[in-house]
């Protein structure tokens, strides 16, 4: 397969910050910046909020991207099988945005461009809806192939117990299942639809993976993924006629593969349509790194095991260009306590090891959440990221 080469314009490994600016904080004078390697230094811009509702949000957001010497945007225009856009597979999004003509992801490129900044469209992978109320667009996938769909037409992903949603909430996410073709296929398209129509630096997957919630009997282990469909489609694939249980290695490999070639076909079509594209993924950094002994290996891990997501493969094929972990941990939590599980600020660490050391000649950029932290920690989080 032929391999991305890493663009001189962005990226190594450094900070992904959420929400504010670190750049200026961290001692670094300009002229040391610019004299070391390439920095992706950006925001995480969530559609739930304030940002790109409007034009003026847009140029707030990227005036505020300057002030913080941020060089890129990572801007949520996917949310629940809907874009912020105007020209994608998905149908545009019915939330209190401005009118049409009026397109945020257009408006968001025209401004960031002009101002030296890069912009990354993000889009979640499997979530379809997170409603009781469905969508006003007939064309919506979860109006499509939601719950009101039987056979081929549903693609819903399923847990082993028959439920069909993340929890009992109104306003809890019904997601696609990744082993259904068709699904699968859907998922593909958002993202080079994306692509082909704007003029974007990247995109940028986000819950490429199972969902999480598994049941009691398997608390290590992904009790999703049992749309009837794709049940078929394992059935075919192995031979077997019965219902695996979640624990299953055959089944948890077979699942774990369907999010694998999506991150496949989402790299090879992208390149074909945009070769300079970079594609990236906000990756799962649950607990203590493979390397703990309380694993012992990525295998073990619970980004491989419980939510079935193997980017430490996809760095080695190289299907990703840049990996962003999530690696959101509390800089204070140094043992069990109030408001802390288990040694966080050593779960910080290792998972920034286990990253840099399997970039596979790609690259990595560490995601802090500094919601979860003080300034000073922060700091201190970021200066390790870049360290």
């Amino acid at each position: 397969m032929r391999i991305r080469q890493p663009r001189r314009r962005v990226v190594t490994p450094t900070v992904m910050a959420i929400a504010v600016a670190l750049s200026g904080l961290l001692g670094i004078p300009d002229q040391a910046r610019a004299e070391g390697p390439p920095q992706f230094r950006a925001y995480w811009v969530d559609a739930f909020g304030e940002g790109i509702y409007t034009r003026a949000e847009v140029e707030e957001l990227v005036a505020a991207a300057v002030a913080g010497n941020f060089n890129a945007l990572v801007v949520q225009v996917g949310r629940r099988g809907d874009c912020f856009c105007n020209r994608a597979s998905m149908p545009r999004t019915q939330a209190a945005i401005t009118p049409l003509p009026y397109d945020p992801l257009d408006t968001l490129i025209e401004v960031a461009h002009a101002a030296g900044i890069e912009v990354h469209a993000w889009i979640i992978t499997t979530a379809m809806w997170n409603s009781s109320t469905a969508p006003l667009d007939p064309s919506h996938a979860f109006n499509q192939h939601g719950p009101a769909k039987t056979g081929y037409d549903n693609w819903l992903g399923a847990r082993y117990d028959g439920f069909l949603r993340e929890s009992a909430s109104a306003s809890a996410n019904w997601f696609f299942d990744p082993g259904h073709p068709a699904a699968a296929d859907y998922i593909v398209e958002m993202y080079t639809s994306v692509a082909r129509n704007y003029d974007i630096d990247g995109l940028n997957f986000d819950r490429v993976r199972y969902p999480d919630l598994t049941l009691p009997a398997w608390p290590r282990d992904n009790a999703w993924g049992y749309n009837p469909v794709a049940l078929e489609r394992f059935h075919a694939a192995t031979g077997r006629t019965d219902k695996p249980l979640p624990d299953d290695p055959q089944w948890s490999q077979w699942r774990r593969d369907q999010i694998t070639n999506i991150v496949r076909r989402v790299y090879i079509e992208t390149f074909a349509i945009k070769p300079e594209l970079r594609i990236s993924a906000d990756t799962i950094t649950y607990e203590y790194g493979p390397q703990n002994p309380k694993w012992g290996s990525w295998e073990n891990a619970r980004p491989y095991r419980e939510v079935l997501q193997d980017w430490r493969a996809w760095m080695e094929e190289g299907i990703l260009d840049l990996n962003i972990p999530m690696n959101y941990k509390r800089e204070h939590c140094t043992a069990d306590g109030p408001g802390c599980f288990g040694n966080q600020e050593l779960m910080y660490t290792e998972w920034n090891e286990y990253a840099k050391d399997h970039q596979y000649d790609r690259q990595v950029a560490i995601g802090s959440a500094v919601y979860l932290n003080t300034i000073t920690n922060s700091v201190i989080q970021a200066r390790e990221a870049l360290a």
